[in-house]
């Protein structure tokens, strides 16, 4: 009787050591994500979702105002709900954080990793700074992928299902849009075995596929609605030194050719140049002045162009034995690489896409040989060095994401917190308050809570629609002089001199916050007063 009792009393322990385990991961990362994000100053991207959606009076005002986002609106939905909870951008925040536990809970309890990589995948740098400290869209496409992951590999495939969690997965952000295209492979296989077997389910296939489509059409069409609006191509919406004009030289395209090269390596070690506050968005190859140049070209470049094209190679090796997996990893690869290299050439939370990918391959992989109970000798060879990779590349991305986090703690994010706060307690909210440059100013916008004034547009308003252009001070004159109180201005810049206005119009500096933040474009804000005075005249 003892001896049937025993391996009972053996895979007890062990599960209750391995649960511990895991919950003690999922408590750790909500613990100390409470304390990032409180800790996170919010800067003008975090803020432009919110403000779209708490500034909309209702769904069909928020569509509108959506039309330059270049985003499917899910996350703006899920904002617009909250808002109408409260205008306190902390709900925003919190809800971010709650998706990125619900994620980490279906690495630690599903996902067929060890617990160390479950660890340090939990605790790498997307996972526990880019996509849960920084409130963005990116983590619902993440909880989609992962949904996905978990869904496909039950023993009976649901292609309705699947199909709706890939629906609301392209509605994410338009890299999961991307990816969700890749993971609809899956489906296509599964029907194509269907009718192998004789088993195709026609009403299944037609219903999969108006979810799907429905899902890939409200996504695409909200995506190139900034396209549609500004009668313009794609290029002006690239990121600043980035973009691609038609006149560059075949030399400048292959520069450019060359970076998106590098993406992979970029994303897979996310190693930054910087330790300090300019760490953000930097590769310690792509980088900084540490490497020569070889036909102006860093040798850091070249060396990260290689590394790529040896994690590629690495990745094609492990997922080799499973055709439709690799098939899968490489047609989500090369088409985030060709999006970056014909649309948009984004930065490290666009990139981190490609590790995504390469995690929820792996994941299906893993799940897919644990169903084979007898492994060869080569599979358990390639399961060692499998479990080695993964092991070098999550520990980059641990000490990425401490690092992050770390700095985050230590170094305001952006200074739109601090100085919304300075004009709170000193009740200069109760001002007329004109913000200039539109984009950075539309933080304080966001934390206090109303409308401002943006000479750029010459009306009251909180998110940014268009690119406006700077737009000289001097024309809100008129504003300052209509104001018989004090007009508050929140500028990105500091005043010249007082001659900026006429001098009948008293200019005071209040206060100015310089500091050295993480975000590059929100170094600083500058407050004066401006007010309207009667003219001394000489007898």
């Amino acid at each position: 009787m003892s001896q049937l009792n025993l391996p009972i009393k053996i895979d007890f322990s062990f599960s209750k050591n391995q649960a511990l385990i895991e919950n003690s991961i999922i408590i750790a990362f909500l613990l100390f994500g409470l304390v990032g994000i409180l800790h996170h100053e919010m800067w003008r991207d975090e803020f432009q979702a919110w403000l779209l959606a708490r500034d909309s009076a209702s769904l069909i005002e928020l569509f509108h105002n959506m039309q330059y986002e270049g985003h499917p609106g899910l996350w703006h939905l899920c904002l617009y709900g909250l808002s109408r909870i409260t205008h306190n951008p902390l709900i925003m925040q919190i809800f971010h954080l709650s998706v990125s536990v619900i994620i980490v809970s279906l690495i630690v309890k599903f996902s067929p990793f060890s617990p160390l990589h479950k660890f340090l995948l939990s605790f790498g740098y997307y996972f526990f700074y880019e996509y849960t400290i920084i409130s963005r869209n990116y983590n619902l496409g993440i909880l989609f992928i992962f949904l996905f992951c978990i869904i496909y590999l039950k023993n009976k495939v649901k292609p309705i299902l699947i199909a709706t969690v890939l629906a609301l997965m392209a509605n994410a952000n338009v890299f999961a849009f991307i990816l969700s295209f890749a993971f609809a492979l899956t489906l296509i296989d599964n029907f194509y075995s269907q009718i192998k077997a004789n088993k195709f389910n026609k009403q299944k296939f037609l219903t999969s596929l108006l979810i799907l489509f429905s899902g890939w059409g409200l996504s695409l069409l909200q995506i190139i609605r900034p396209l549609i609006s500004q009668e313009q191509l794609i290029r002006p919406m690239q990121s600043s030194g980035e973009q691609i004009q038609s006149s560059q030289s075949l030399l400048q395209e292959l520069t450019i050719l060359g970076k998106i090269v590098t993406d992979i390596w970029r994303s897979y070690v996310p190693i930054p140049y910087q330790l300090n506050n300019n760490f953000w968005n930097t590769n310690i190859l792509i980088h900084g002045n540490i490497f020569p140049t070889v036909g102006g070209i860093s040798l850091g470049v070249f060396i990260a162009a290689l590394g790529s094209f040896i994690l590629l190679l690495i990745a094609i090796k492990i997922l080799a034995s499973k055709r439709l997996i690799l098939t899968l990893y490489l047609f989500g690869t090369v088409s985030i690489m060709a999006f970056s290299y014909l649309i948009f050439h984004g930065v490290m939370r666009h990139r981190g896409h490609l590790f995504i990918l390469l995690i929820a391959c792996l994941w299906i992989l893993k799940k897919e040989l644990i169903k084979q109970h007898n492994l060869t000798s080569q599979q358990i060879a390639e399961s060692r060095f499998r479990n080695q990779f993964l092991t070098v590349i999550l520990s980059f991305h641990l000490l990425a994401g401490i690092h992050a986090y770390s700095i985050d703690l230590f170094y305001p994010f952006s200074v739109g917190r601090e100085t919304a706060q300075y004009i709170q307690d000193n009740n200069l909210d109760e001002l007329t308050i004109v913000g200039q440059r539109d984009r950075q100013a539309s933080v304080i916008s966001g934390y206090l809570g109303q409308q401002i004034y943006y000479p750029e547009t010459g009306e009251f308003g909180s998110f940014w629609t268009v690119q406006t252009k700077m737009k000289d001070i001097k024309m809100i004159e008129g504003l300052i002089r209509d104001n018989p109180n004090e007009t508050l201005l929140v500028l990105t810049y500091q005043l010249e001199s007082d001659s900026v206005f006429p001098p009948d119009i008293k200019i005071t500096e209040l206060n100015r916050f310089v500091k050295s933040t993480i975000e590059p474009f929100e170094k600083s804000f500058y407050i004066y007063t401006a007010k309207e005075v009667e003219s001394n005249l000489e007898n």
